[in-house]
């Protein structure tokens, strides 16, 4: 049998245990909090005085790491105390492939194309934390795959900035993902392991304007339209066409008719 164990069980984790588990896999879900443990999180995983804590009992099984790094210091600091953890706990549970979720904000916003094989300078402290622990995962032989922008089920695109008053310009690029794309991503590189990439990025093919993706997606839900006040349009786009060369199609590749 198929194994899986997937560190942090929030939205796309759930998501991607739930459909591994429709396909026979046996997947252990991890909660740091134990008070949380249900019948869809099943696991402990956390950190008492830099000490872990866990009851995770998979091995042979691919891991996924989708902990959210944070935005307060303390919060990164924990993040990649986790990210140790885990590394070291799924080389002990001899773990098939170690996969963790990387964004591609690690690439410049900027007007260009980007695709994995990119060179480009990491401007922000968040892209060198991104890059640190990408690093820290692929020296240790696992695989990064970074998402595009996330929307699905009960995260519609329409409310992220209906209504606001923007700096941006409505002319720049959106990179955007549909979460049943990621998780058919995820599914694939476990299925595919041993003839995969170290790196994928996942985004839908299409990049229409931040003023067309968010306008349609407000007036999907009949709510006011961001406005857009900035000039200067940043055409980023994001390649996620490497994925198709595996057994691998976007579904949600037409983002202004998949809102």
């Amino acid at each position: 049998m198929n194994k899986a164990v997937i560190i942090g069980a929030g939205w796309l984790g759930l998501a991607v245990a739930k459909h591994l588990r429709q396909h026979g896999w046996q997947v252990a879900t991890t909660t740091r909090d134990i008070k949380k443990l249900n019948s869809d999180i099943t696991t402990q995983f956390s950190l008492e005085s830099g000490q872990l804590s866990h009851s995770i009992e998979l091995g042979n099984a691919f891991w996924f790491f989708c902990i959210p790094a944070g935005r307060t210091a303390l919060a990164q600091q924990s993040y990649f105390h986790y990210l140790d953890a885990a590394l070291m706990l799924s080389a002990k549970l001899n773990c098939r492939g170690f996969l963790m979720a990387s964004s591609t904000a690690i690439y410049p916003n900027e007007s260009k194309q980007f695709d994995e094989n990119s060179q480009y300078q990491l401007v922000t402290e968040r892209q060198q934390r991104m890059a640190r622990a990408e690093t820290t995962v692929l020296n240790q032989g696992g695989k990064v795959l970074r998402f595009a922008g996330l929307f699905g089920p009960n995260r519609h695109p329409g409310r992220f900035l209906a209504g606001k008053e923007l700096t941006s310009c409505g002319d720049d690029t959106v990179n955007m993902v549909h979460q049943a794309d990621c998780v058919q991503a995820i599914h694939c590189l476990f299925d595919n392991w041993s003839r995969c990439d170290a790196i994928y990025n996942c985004v839908a093919p299409e990049h229409p304007s931040k003023s067309a993706f968010y306008g349609a997606a407000a007036d999907k839900l009949s709510l006011p339209n961001p406005v857009f006040n900035g000039k200067a349009a940043i055409k980023k786009v994001v390649s996620g066409a490497k994925l198709t060369q595996l057994p691998f199609t976007y579904q949600y590749g037409e983002l202004l008719r998949e809102i």
